[in-house]
């Protein structure tokens, strides 16, 4: 399935840093004015600006909030010279693969929470299960919410016999109706006492390929719910 750009807020920007090396050069950090996974726009003063052939290939390094750098090739897609500034719009070259990966990374950092934490539709609830597969234990879970970053559910008191021993377990979540399993890392971040139940708040895990394909599944299902939401003008 696949997802529409994600665009990072301009308020957000001055979270990334972006470094630019060109034919073994170093250029330093550029002061980053528009980001999306496919692009991003740079800007330098006039005076002093680099010289960017259009076509040319450069590479790109961006951290956000000091974390571990992500490193891209980009091409010079675009230059505008304007008020005493220069600024470069830069394609990213990569593979749907790494696209996928800065999208989720794209997501998970920048949005707001709140903003993206869904219930499940009534009609179609999310069929879901905390697992332990090395012990062959399963509880299901009545899904209360679910963001790009966790959900949370609840269970029956009687599985917090086991689980009160562990924080990481394996979530297995139907979506929708026909829809193949998605089975993702989480830890267990919060329990509530809820009566006879207990609410357990799940954050996803960070982890390889497979499970950001995973929880990509998610940012999709979550996309499409807040579309649907937005379209009955409910919130």
């Amino acid at each position: 399935m696949g997802h529409s750009s994600f665009i990072v807020p301009q308020r957000a920007l001055d979270r990334v840093r972006c470094v630019l090396g060109h034919r073994d050069r170093d250029l330093g950090a550029a002061h980053l004015v528009g980001m999306t996974e496919e692009s991003v726009t740079v800007s330098f003063r006039a005076l002093g600006a680099p010289e960017l052939p259009l076509g040319e290939e450069l590479s790109l390094s961006l951290r956000i909030d000091e974390k571990e750098p992500l490193d891209r090739t980009a091409r010079v897609a675009s230059r505008a010279d304007a008020g005493g500034e220069r600024s470069y719009q830069l394609s990213l070259l990569q593979t749907a693969s790494l696209r996928n990966e800065l999208h989720q990374l794209l997501v998970r950092a920048f949005n707001l929470r709140g903003a993206f934490r869904v219930k499940p539709e009534d009609a179609e609830p999310i069929t879901a299960a905390i697992r332990l597969e090395e012990r062959g234990f399963r509880a299901d879970l009545d899904i209360e919410d679910i963001s790009v970053t966790g959900l949370a559910g609840a269970t029956d008191l009687d599985a917090e016999e086991i689980l009160c021993r562990v924080d990481e377990v394996g979530l297995e979540l139907v979506l929708g109706p026909g829809d193949l399993p998605v089975r993702v890392e989480a830890r267990i971040v919060g329990r509530e006492l809820r009566g006879v139940s207990v609410v357990y708040r799940l954050a996803f895990a960070e982890g390889g390929p497979a499970q950001e394909a995973e929880i990509d599944r998610v940012v999709d299902y979550i996309m499409e719910r807040q579309r649907r939401l937005a379209a009955t003008g409910v919130r």
